[in-house]
């Protein structure tokens, strides 16, 4: 590896393209977690994306490298980046990671990293994991890829966290409400936290 790997707003690439590739996006779960370790935070990561189709697969390749290095993957599945960050902190995970390229055209993808209080990771501790992937043996031996399961769990608590977040009950009863999810992490979460506020809900490019 060489030069810069964290941009602006995390890692964007094309995807299956260096930095984007398995070994660069397996090393690097693998660093994070030896981070990690080193900061004794707790050896937990919530990984949630958007809904590119390459997301899935980008996730289990960090997935791999984060077991690698002994740190256990809260999996969101489809999960907006301020979802990872609030579970990230609700959670008391070490840190959080978000598969995707925003506005990137659809070809590409991305890794945003959070840290354990729910912010994007500081340019310091960038450039300290982008250290240990240049270290030798940041790319050694072969990784079995993992599977993933998504944990309901975290969908109903950022369900409950986002309900929660407008004051009185029901707010919006009587409304009908055209809802354009754009195809983003949200379409998998708007219908239902505004019908949980009592809104009547047409749901678009979800």
């Amino acid at each position: 590896m060489s030069g810069r790997l964290f941009g602006t707003d995390g890692i964007r690439a094309p995807f299956g393209e260096p930095p984007l590739d398995r070994a660069t996006v397996t090393a690097l779960g693998r660093a994070l977690a030896a981070a990690l370790r080193a900061a004794g935070r707790e050896p937990s990561v919530v990984l949630g994306g958007d809904t590119r189709e390459s997301t899935p697969t980008l996730c289990r390749w960090l997935a791999s490298g984060l077991a690698a290095g002994g740190v256990a993957t809260l999996y969101g599945g489809v999960l907006p980046t301020p979802g990872v960050a609030y579970l990230t902190r609700r959670r008391g995970a070490g840190a959080g990671a978000v598969v995707s390229a925003s506005h990137n055209p659809y070809p590409d993808n991305g890794i945003k990293l959070i840290d354990g209080d729910g912010f994007k990771w500081s340019e310091e501790a960038e450039a300290a994991l982008e250290e240990r992937l240049a270290g030798d043996g940041a790319f050694a031996g072969e990784v079995p890829e993992v599977s993933l399961s998504e944990d309901l769990a975290l969908r109903e608590e950022y369900l409950t966290h986002l309900a929660d977040s407008v004051p009185g009950d029901r707010p919006l009863a009587g409304l009908a409400v055209v809802l354009d999810a754009g195809n983003g992490a949200t379409s998998a979460y708007a219908a239902e936290a505004f019908a949980r506020l009592g809104a009547r809900t047409t749901l678009l490019h979800a």
